[in-house]
């Protein structure tokens, strides 16, 4: 499950890599959340080394970086030419997960979270 540190650090790595590979068109629509991006990761408890190398270091790294990272990138992004991924759109409609799916993952999502409170 994902913690608060984990999810900061994964959404301003993701914003800071929009932003940085994006055009300026991409950069003025992102320019709010970047600013914020820059600086979220001093809030962290965990992971805020990394994460602020991942938001400001030079190198750009694209969700590559694990197993798990890489097992959803080749199921959420489309490389037409790349069997490894999905080859389009239309395919990545068709191997999503469902409503309820998704509804269930939730309910354990909460489950957790509460017991953890609890606890």
């Amino acid at each position: 499950m994902i913690d608060r540190n984990h999810a900061v650090w994964h959404f301003s790595w993701a914003i800071s890599n929009l932003y940085r590979n994006g055009n300026d068109e991409v950069k003025a629509a992102l320019q709010s959340a970047y600013d914020d991006a820059l600086t979220r990761p001093e809030t962290l408890s965990r992971f805020r080394l990394i994460a602020i190398d991942n938001v400001l270091g030079d190198q750009i790294l694209i969700g590559d970086a694990h197993n798990m990272a890489r097992s959803f990138v080749r199921k959420h992004v489309v490389v037409p030419g790349n069997t490894d991924h999905i080859q389009n759109y239309k395919e990545y409609v068709e191997n999503r997960r469902s409503g309820l799916q998704i509804f269930f993952i939730n309910i354990l999502y909460k489950t957790k979270s509460f017991f953890e409170g609890v606890f």
